[in-house]
Parts: C-alpha cells; sequence; structure tokens
C-alpha cells in the first residue's frame, strides 16, 4: 500500500490552515502546549475523515504522570479538557 501514509513535519497550524486534504488518522506531535493543542484539536477535526482518530502525543489523562519518574506534560490534557 505504498502512499498510505505520509508524515509531514511543519506547524500544523500553518499546514491545516494552507491545506484541504482529509485523513484517517492525524498524529498530533507539536509543542505540546495547552494554546497550541488547544487550535490544533478544531483545525485537525475539520481535516479528519469521519470514523478517523486523532493521536495526541505525550497525553496524560487528568495530568496524571503514567511512569515512574512522574514526568507530565499537561498542556495536552489540558486543552482536551477546555475544549
Amino acid at each position: 500500500m505504498a502512499g498510505s501514509v505520509e508524515f509531514v513535519t511543519m506547524d500544523s497550524l500553518s499546514y491545516f490552515d494552507l491545506h484541504v486534504e482529509q485523513f484517517d488518522f492525524i498524529f498530533l506531535d507539536g509543542d505540546h502546549a495547552a494554546s497550541t493543542v488547544y487550535q490544533e484539536l478544531p483545525r485537525a477535526l475539520r481535516h479528519l475523515r469521519l470514523g478517523g482518530a486523532i493521536l495526541l502525543h505525550e497525553f496524560f489523562p487528568h495530568e496524571r504522570p503514567l511512569w515512574r519518574d512522574g514526568a507530565v506534560f499537561p498542556g495536552p490534557s489540558l486543552a482536551i479538557e477546555r475544549y
């Protein structure tokens, strides 16, 4: 299935504003700031096909650590709660 996956490495907000393609799967791995993720979500949803999925990198549900070191990136979780 050549051509099934496209990796884009650019600012997601700019990409979503400049393109019209629809996707089955969107992986967001930006700067993880709540303000950025909050802006990414509605744009990503406009580009998501029905039945598609969005994966947020370093999403910590309820801002709880997932590993023993206790490291948490709160931005994605805060953005989802706000959205």
